[in-house]
């Protein structure tokens, strides 16, 4: 724009001119404010009809692009991969009260930017994975940066500190402790995959993480999307695409050259098996099958029953079985409770609008049969409880599911109730500038009820005193 935005008004041929560097310009629906975003990632809000600058936003980030929202009280901007809301009250306000235009003159004549608020809004390295101890006491965190820190939630503080550092600054995918917390796996974007011996000292900056096992993998299209870390740290599993292997003997001297063991099982999600540390599952739609850690050698196929999904109209009672083929549906989470004895399964299903979810409980020892075909039975929960779970999270004691609902407050619901005489529990709300599908992704219940979810570089750590004294 040169450095000057100009007004014109064809019916009277008048124009006003403003000095005003930018490069992008965006004009509120009501007419009565534009936005400037300049080359250093600052906004400049300014009202039309006078031409005076009345909210100014400073932040680090190239702004690709800006507008406001339908009712004129939010402006929205683009940096890199991040689309940010901001809600200036100059906007918010702005219905709230009456404008006097002599009283603005005067006010305009006398002080130009007497009235501009600013703020600066520091924008961190995203979350982009999550190690999670759902008993433990530290959290791992991997950021877009290539930055691994740990957080101690049993702090109020909950301040994180650097524990390593990638040699590429690319995002951390994934991450997973072993159970003793000792050890900690790590994924790069570039599919480098490491484990790493983790050393706390009671000074945090004394602490260590020392390298004891690391292999480069050419990722799939697919991409990584698993991987897991066995108790002792001693195997290790990676799902690449359809392919997963597992890799032994990691922690001897010459366990980098161990080539590993591949088999090829698309379409599953694995767990270590909650009462049997050399065992694995892998499950999909219709079928859990169970393998040994150390190479991949499968142990029993079961038949699991498939999923059940409600009718397309919510307020019909009707659920139907799903008569699609298995690649339909995809198996979307799997966690187990604290003390192993039940799986949480949520399952979804493609649709012309996206995915629905059916989410069961299978008790542990349902798995013990060793004879291939031999049925297993999860408990579905009632279409009404289930017309209501946006993302399962966990079980806790007291027969508990804890989830988020469909307008994202934490739930609980007892299972095996009946829900037409105990209905669902709410403790609390996720603020809507939470509410990023990525963030939603990487959410995480511990043993103790504590919930974590990313939010703008940093883990909120939410604690409910219902929860943690079940």
């Amino acid at each position: 724009m040169g450095g000057h935005v100009f007004r014109w008004n064809p019916w009277e041929d008048t124009q006003q001119e403003l000095q005003a560097y930018g490069s992008i310009l965006a004009l509120s629906p009501d007419g009565k404010f534009f936005a400037i975003g300049d080359s250093n990632g600052t906004i400049k809000l300014y009202k039309f009809h006078h031409f005076i600058l009345i909210y100014q936003l400073s932040c680090e980030n190239l702004i690709n692009d800006i507008c406001f929202s339908p009712d004129s009280k939010r402006l929205y901007d683009l940096r890199g991969q991040f689309c940010n809301i901001w809600e200036p009250n100059a906007l918010v306000r702005a219905d709230e009260s009456v404008e006097y235009e002599s009283d603005v003159v005067s006010e305009v004549a006398s002080n130009r930017t007497g009235a501009v608020s600013e703020a600066v809004a520091q924008v961190r390295d995203q979350i982009t994975a999550i190690g999670v101890q759902f008993s433990g006491k530290h959290q791992a965190l991997g950021n877009e940066s290539g930055t691994i820190s740990l957080i101690d939630v049993t702090k109020g503080s909950h301040s994180p500190f650097q524990l390593c550092r990638s040699d590429v600054s690319l995002s951390i995918t994934h991450l997973d402790w072993s159970s003793d917390g000792n050890y900690l796996a790590s994924v790069e974007l570039t599919g480098k995959v490491v484990v790493k011996r983790v050393q706390l000292e009671t000074d945090r900056r004394g602490s260590t993480a020392t390298p004891i096992f690391e292999v480069k993998i050419p990722v799939s299209p697919e991409g990584i999307e698993q991987i897991l870390l066995d108790k002792e740290a001693d195997r290790l599993l990676v799902k690449n695409g359809p392919t997963v292997t597992v890799w032994s003997s990691i922690q001897e001297p010459d366990g980098e050259d161990n080539a590993g063991t591949s088999i090829l099982l698309p379409d599953t999600k694995w767990i270590q098996h909650p009462r049997d540390s050399t065992l694995l599952l892998a499950f999909r739609p219709g079928h859990v099958q169970t393998y040994q850690w150390d190479d991949l050698a499968e142990v029993s196929t079961l038949d699991m029953q498939k999923p059940l999904f409600r009718a397309a109209t919510h307020d019909s009672p009707m659920i139907d079985q799903l008569s699609l083929t298995d690649h339909a549906m995809r198996i979307g989470s799997i966690s187990a409770n604290a003390s192993g004895s039940h799986l949480l399964i949520d399952t979804a299903k493609a649709t012309s609008t996206g995915h629905e979810h059916s989410t069961s409980i299978l008790p542990t020892s349902a798995l013990n049969s060793p004879t291939r075909g031999s049925p297993v039975t999860p408990t579905l929960l009632p279409a009404t409880i289930q017309r209501q779970i946006e993302i399962p999270l966990g079980l806790l004691p007291k027969h508990r599911i804890i989830f988020l609902d469909k307008d994202h407050w934490m739930c609980s619901w007892r299972v095996g109730a009946n829900p037409a005489t105990e209905k669902v529990q709410k403790y609390y709300f996720l603020p809507k500038d939470w509410l990023n599908l990525e963030y939603l992704k990487l959410c995480a219940l511990l043993a103790d009820g504590r919930f974590l979810i990313p939010n703008n570089g940093e883990l909120a750590v939410i604690r409910s005193t219902t929860m943690s004294h079940w």
